[in-house]
């Protein structure tokens, strides 16, 4: 009995003891983590930037994303256009922005900024050419061949892309410059959506030259005409615009410093430069008693008529330029006496 008994226990411990030692092989209980876990986003896009070789296309949507919740804006659509279905089309080098909004609330849920790369500086025949990150927010390359690798971005039977031919163009810009200035000038296409290419033009760039984004410097006094036009010159839209040399100087020829009361005087404004087109001036009776003397003015000249003595004071004259009415000014002082 006594044997039967040290053997149990002698069986206990060694129960006891597997026990504990497989407890400390396994360790503490880890629960795994959900899936949920890692960092997500609603946002539909694919990435928040998209390189694209010029004329070529790509997607704008994650796989499987429905594009009929959406609608698409490009901010530069004669550089990047896009579908209702979020296809992106690639026309000229450059860079746009596409907003994505909610169909049902309006409100933007995403904006990917798309840049056009020239298929000749990527170098897409050789080892140069960009390649995709292994992060997929960073940026897409697309082709227009579908050889360009096996990226699930990239399409294969996208259609060609489509020109919309303008139907009609307004230039909008001012017509009056200045030289050494800088104008921007814009167009509005019709239809809106119209994409076809179209060019900005100076019928004389000595004078005004203005490059395809718009900006037009004025290089020198004279006239010109600009011109917004399709490539193949079926619709444009132009209107005259006149550079002018700032004023510089004003002066007044043959001043008088002495009239008789009753004597009539005409006075010639000259303008500096000599080359000077805007020639507008104002003629002021700044005299402090007004009624000595009467003005009538007739651009550049002025007659003067000598009404009554100014005594021991002085009559005035100003000639103002109309082009800075502020700050150009030239003034001439004379008396009025009594004829005897």
């Amino acid at each position: 009995m006594r044997t039967f008994r040290r053997l149990s226990i002698l069986i206990l411990f060694l129960v006891a003891f597997l026990l504990f030692s497989s407890c400390a092989q396994k360790g503490p209980i880890v629960l795994p983590s959900s899936q949920g876990s890692s960092s997500t986003t609603d946002s539909p896009l694919a990435s928040k930037e998209i390189r694209l070789l010029k004329n070529s296309s790509g997607s704008l949507l994650k796989e499987g994303v429905s594009s009929s919740d959406y609608f698409f804006t490009s901010s530069n659509p004669l550089i990047v256009s896009v579908t209702g279905e979020g296809l992106l089309y690639a026309l000229e080098i450059g860079e746009a922005e596409i907003l994505v909004q909610s169909v049902h609330t309006g409100s933007v849920v995403g904006a990917c900024k798309v840049l056009v790369l020239d298929p000749a500086q990527a170098g897409t025949d050789s080892g140069d050419s960009p390649t995709p990150s292994e992060d997929p927010g960073s940026f897409v390359e697309t082709s227009n061949n579908g050889s360009g690798g096996d990226s699930p971005s990239v399409p294969t039977d996208v259609p060609p892309v489509r020109i919309i031919p303008v139907e009609g163009l307004e230039l909008i810009g001012p017509t009056d410059q200045f030289v050494g200035k800088s104008y921007r000038y814009t167009y509005r296409p019709y239809p809106e959506n119209a994409n076809e290419k179209c060019i900005f033009e100076s019928d004389n760039p000595e004078v005004c030259q203005i490059d395809q984004s718009g900006l037009a410097l004025a290089k020198a006094s004279g006239s010109t005409v600009i011109r917004i036009r399709t490539e193949d010159r079926r619709i444009l839209h132009e209107f005259p615009v006149e550079i002018h040399n700032y004023v510089k100087g004003l002066t007044i020829l043959q001043a008088p410093t002495l009239l008789y009361t009753g004597e009539t005087v005409e006075l010639l404004a000259r303008i500096l430069p000599e080359g000077t087109v805007n020639k507008g001036v104002y003629w002021v009776n700044d005299s402090e008693n007004k009624a000595v003397l009467s003005l009538s003015p007739d651009g550049l000249s002025c007659k003067v008529t000598a009404l009554a003595s100014t005594g021991t004071g002085y009559a005035s004259v100003t000639l103002i330029s109309a082009d800075f009415p502020d700050s150009l000014s030239y003034t001439i002082w004379f008396r009025i006496v009594d004829k005897e």
